[in-house]
């Protein structure tokens, strides 16, 4: 009984770690000409005044800080400006986070929190300007695909963002599979990745999610894509569950990304 159950264990594939992220690449920057801010518990933003909302800027600790992603904003002259940030964990219908300037004071919104932000010390402004290192944006993972079973399993597949245009990169590098319900994914050790112009297989130890396009019946480019998971001789058919509409799930309760540092000031500030 033994000798079978050390056979089996020693038969069975490891589920490797998930990839190690790229190393960080220094942002091309002057720390000389930003205004540093803090909300006095080491959390700092760092701003090109002459930018205003377009930036860049910069958020992080005393020894690194990460370019921040933003999506617009405005501004009224030099009195006041608002710089709308990038963080999808932040349920937007309740206003986009953002990082404004306003009757002279600065502030952060994550959420329903508002955090009001001072200029650092000359000290800190020193320090930071001369020793922290200033990189580009942190995260660099993108949702892909989504899709669950009618008995609650999700099946979630993501990749590294091509930071350029935000989409996957070209070449196909580090495709992951997670499966499990929501809250208790798990990541999948992949066999093969099939990307084309006839359909998409993630395909794992455990299974394939397979999303298969008939080529005598091409499926319109604005019809809901069909996915299946397929295991053994097992098939279930898979319902597509929108990224951009559950970006707050997919970040935060879905389990995959909810412990990770997104490099804006919502890691610390919401």
């Amino acid at each position: 009984m033994f000798a079978l159950l050390s056979l089996a264990l020693a038969a069975a594939p490891a589920v490797p770690p998930p990839p190690a992220a790229p190393p960080p690449e220094k942002d091309a920057v002057e720390p000389g000409k930003l205004t540093v801010l803090t909300d006095g518990k080491q959390h700092y933003l760092a701003f090109d005044p002459q930018g205003a909302y377009q930036g860049p800027a910069y958020y992080g600790d005393a020894k690194s800080l990460w370019r921040i992603r933003s999506y617009g904003g405005g501004a009224s002259g030099t009195e006041q400006f608002n710089m709308v940030l990038w963080d999808p964990r932040v349920d937007r219908r309740n206003g986009a986070p953002s990082f404004d300037f306003k009757d002279g004071k600065y502030s952060v919104t994550c959420g329903d929190k508002t955090t009001d932000l001072v200029k650092a010390s000359e000290a800190e402004h020193n320090d930071l300007r001369t020793k922290a290192n200033f990189y580009k944006p942190r995260w660099t993972r993108r949702p892909y695909r989504l899709a669950r079973d009618d008995a609650g399993t999700y099946y979630f597949v993501d990749c590294f963002r091509d930071e350029r245009g935000g989409d996957c990169k070209v070449d196909g590098r580090d495709w992951r599979l997670w499966v499990g319900q929501r809250g208790k994914l798990k990541l999948q050790a992949m066999k093969n990745v099939v990307n084309d112009s006839v359909g998409e297989i993630f395909s794992s130890v455990a299974g394939d999610m397979r999303m298969v396009i008939n080529a005598n019946e091409p499926t319109p480019s604005d019809s809901p894509r069909q996915y299946k998971w397929v295991s053994g001789k097992s098939e279930k058919k898979l319902t597509v569950v929108p990224i951009e509409d559950n970006a707050v799930m997919v970040y935060t309760s879905l389990g995959v990304y909810d412990r990770e540092r997104l490099g804006t000031p919502c890691d610390d500030l919401m």
